[in-house]
C-alpha cells in the first residue's frame, strides 16, 4: 500500500492534465473507443428519440504516466479523485438531448494505468438520444438510428478517435420494447466546422418493428367494426331504429379507434400506412350508412309510387261503376 502510494505522488508530481499526452511534433493522439450497449430502454415516436445504457470505454497511450511496477502488480487503479488529475478527451455525443453517469453507490467510472503509460478510461452512461424516424410504414416500420461521438474542442491535429477491434457488443438478453434489433454497425464520422476538421465516430443500429401488438389491438377490431357494420344489410329494410343505431355506432366507434391508434405518434406532415388503413376502414363504415339512406329513399319512393299507382287503379275502378 505504501509504495503504491508513493507510485501515484510520483506520477501526478510533474504531470499538468490541462496538456494533452502528445507535443505538436509527435503528432494527434489515437483514441480508441469501444462500446457495450447494456440495455435499449424507452424508443419515442412522439419525441423522436431513444434511451439507452452503455459502457462507454477510451483507451489511449500517456508516456507521462509510464512507471515501474511493483511486485505483482499488473495495471495501477486510479479512484474518483485521481481520475480528476488525469487527462481525458472530451468525447461528447452531437445529438445527445440528456444523459448521466451513474453514482450509485459511487461514481460509475474506472481508470486502469499500464506501466507502458496506457490508460483504459471506463465510465457507465445512461442517455436520451435524438433520432430521426420515418413513419410512413409505420407500424410496419424499420428504423435506422446512430450514435455519434466525437471531441468538442480539440481538432484532429491533436486527437483522433477511431473504433477499438472490438469495437461494439451488447448483452445478449437485450430487448427493445415493440422493435427486433437486426444490426448493429460502426464507422468513421469525422467533421468540418469553418474549415477546421474533428474526429468522430459513431455506431448505427437497425430495428424492425413488430406488429404483434398492432394486429390485435388495431386491426382485427378494425376487421370486426367493419363486419358488424355490414350487419345492417340483413336487417328488414323497415327497422329503421335498428340501422340507424348500428350505422352511428359503428361510425363513431371506428373514429374513437382511429384517434386512438394515432394517439403516441407525432403530428408528421405525410401519410402514414395506419391512416390509410383507418380511412378505408372508415369508408367503409359511412358508406354502410350511405347505404341504407339511400336504400330506405328508394323504399319510400317505390311505396309511394305503388300507393299512387293503387289510387288510380281504384279510382278507375270506381268511375268504371
Amino acid at each position: 500500500m505504501i509504495g503504491e502510494k508513493k507510485l501515484i505522488e510520483g506520477l501526478f508530481l510533474d504531470y499538468d492534465n490541462r496538456l494533452g499526452p502528445s507535443s505538436p511534433e509527435e503528432g494527434p493522439t489515437d483514441v480508441t473507443v469501444q462500446i457495450f450497449i447494456i440495455s435499449i430502454d424507452t424508443i419515442s415516436e412522439t419525441n423522436m428519440d431513444f434511451s439507452l445504457s452503455m459502457f462507454l470505454r477510451q483507451s489511449w497511450i500517456d508516456s507521462r504516466l509510464m512507471y515501474t511496477p511493483i511486485e505483482g502488480m499488473k495495471t495501477l487503479e486510479l479512484d474518483t479523485t485521481s481520475i480528476a488529475k488525469v487527462w481525458i478527451p472530451d468525447l461528447f455525443m452531437p445529438t445527445e438531448k440528456k444523459a448521466i453517469v451513474h453514482h450509485v453507490t459511487v461514481p460509475n467510472k474506472l481508470m486502469h494505468v499500464y506501466p507502458d503509460g496506457k490508460v483504459q478510461y471506463s465510465l457507465r452512461i445512461s442517455a436520451t438520444i435524438k433520432c430521426n424516424f420515418d413513419l410512413r410504414k409505420f407500424p410496419m416500420d424499420s428504423q435506422h438510428c446512430f450514435v455519434e461521438m466525437e471531441s468538442y474542442g480539440y481538432t484532429t491535429d491533436t486527437i483522433r478517435f477511431k473504433w477499438d477491434e472490438k469495437s461494439i457488443s451488447s448483452s445478449d438478453d437485450i430487448k427493445i420494447p415493440q422493435f427486433y434489433l437486426n444490426d448493429l454497425t460502426t464507422q468513421q464520422c469525422d467533421k468540418i466546422y469553418y474549415g477546421v476538421g474533428y474526429s468522430c465516430v459513431r455506431f448505427d443500429f437497425y430495428m424492425q418493428r413488430s406488429v404483434g401488438y398492432y394486429v390485435t389491438q388495431v386491426f382485427i377490431p378494425s376487421y370486426l367494426i367493419v363486419f358488424l357494420s355490414w350487419v345492417s344489410f340483413w336487417l328488414d329494410i323497415d327497422a329503421v331504429p335498428a340501422r340507424i343505431s348500428l350505422g352511428l355506432l359503428t361510425v363513431l366507434t371506428m373514429t374513437t379507434q382511429s384517434a386512438g391508434a394515432r394517439n403516441n405518434l407525432p403530428k408528421v406532415s405525410y401519410l402514414k400506412a395506419i391512416d390509410v388503413w383507418m380511412a378505408v376502414c372508415l369508408g367503409f363504415v359511412f358508406l354502410g350508412l350511405v347505404e341504407f339512406a339511400y336504400v330506405n329513399v328508394l323504399a319510400r319512393v317505390e311505396k309511394r309510387r305503388k300507393l299512387t299507382i293503387g289510387s288510380i287503379a281504384v279510382g278507375t275502378l270506381m268511375a268504371k261503376k
